[in-house]
């Protein structure tokens, strides 16, 4: 599952429309895991920022643990930046100060981060990373956002049918003319920039245009799941040329196709003790390993059961205090036992 901006920007608009006023209750950073789970009072939000497990994940509610940190406050809003992969969700404390809280999430690939801050200066409380190369980040210092990508066209307005054209016929093969399709236009991405060169210049553009008005919030989603080779890919409109599920809501579409990734079942476990538990299993594995390697060199079992028959038959001839015996066998041939 991957998360570009298209999908991120339906996603925050999605969001702020179900939960817009619902009550946070407490939040639970995990620093190791690079995780961040949101306890509202009706559901929980589950943010994940490790490499092998990213993304945002809505589950039934349930209760903070005691390691969770209280925080009392109601959902002011959600956003994203035009054509980026940064995801901002602001709160308003219910009691204390200061009253502004807000949670960055920077879904942008091997640099992912979260920093939740407070009061209008958007002062870090919390943070997962603080380098990525481009910037520092420091607790109790002013939240900076990442350098702003390129400016691409189509960010803020709609482009034109023949300055689509232009740009897709200035290449003759796919790979080359989705380069330059993602070189030239904004919300394209690694998840629609094939489909989007593979289809016709005309119909190319229409689902772009689609799909930048659903980005911009100037249109609903029409949320599917896509079959796309890597896995179940959740999508706020169908592509051309990709065969694709309809489903109810982009919640859903997350949902469905985190499970088709097979991802794990307890997911509001601490991480500390999903890593025990999987210390646990990798332990019997490596036990289980071993016994049945010894039991692959033990000797044939019908072999050992023959030569025990034939000493109880010529018990009478085994000499008392013997390392060895040499027996004849029922088939007549001597066996040394």
């Amino acid at each position: 599952m991957l998360w570009d901006a298209p999908l991120l920007s339906s996603w925050a608009d999605a969001f702020e429309a179900r939960f817009g006023g619902a009550r946070l209750r407490a939040v639970r950073p995990e620093f190791e895991a690079r995780r961040l789970t949101l306890y509202f009072r009706d559901s929980t939000l589950l943010i994940r920022l490790h490499p092998s497990e990213t993304g945002l994940f809505l589950l039934d509610a349930a209760a903070p643990p005691a390691e969770a940190r209280p925080l009392a406050a109601r959902v002011r809003g959600a956003g994203c930046a035009p054509d980026d992969r940064v995801l901002t969700l602001s709160f308003l404390r219910v009691r204390g100060s200061p009253a502004q809280v807000d949670l960055f999430v920077e879904l942008i690939p091997n640099r992912h981060n979260l920093a939740l801050t407070e009061g209008p200066e958007r002062t870090v409380r919390t943070l997962f990373r603080t380098e990525d190369g481009r910037r520092t980040l420091r607790t109790g210092h002013p939240y900076a956002p990442p350098p702003a990508g390129s400016d691409r066209e189509g960010r803020d307005a709609a482009v034109t049918p023949e300055r689509w054209r232009e740009v897709w016929e200035t290449e003759a093969t796919v790979s080359r003319r989705r380069r330059a399709l993602l070189g030239a236009f904004a919300w394209t991405s690694t998840v629609n920039a094939r489909a989007l060169a593979t289809a016709g210049p005309e119909d190319g553009h229409a689902c772009w245009a689609t799909l930048a008005a659903v980005a911009r919030r100037e249109r609903p989603p029409i949320p599917v799941i896509l079959a796309d080779p890597r896995g179940a890919q959740p999508y706020p409109v169908p592509l051309p040329g990709v065969e694709h599920r309809p489903v109810s809501d982009l919640f859903t579409a997350v949902d469905l196709a985190n499970r088709t990734d097979d991802a794990p079942p307890a997911a509001l476990l601490s991480a500390v003790l999903v890593e025990r538990l999987a210390g646990h299993v990798d332990a019997r594995r490596s036990r289980c390993g071993r016994i049945e390697a010894e039991a692959a060199a033990l000797p044939d079992p019908d072999e050992l059961r023959a030569l025990g028959d034939l000493l109880l038959a010529r018990f009478g001839d085994v000499p008392q205090g013997g390392d060895s015996v040499v027996l004849e066998g029922f088939d007549g041939v001597e066996v040394s036992i």
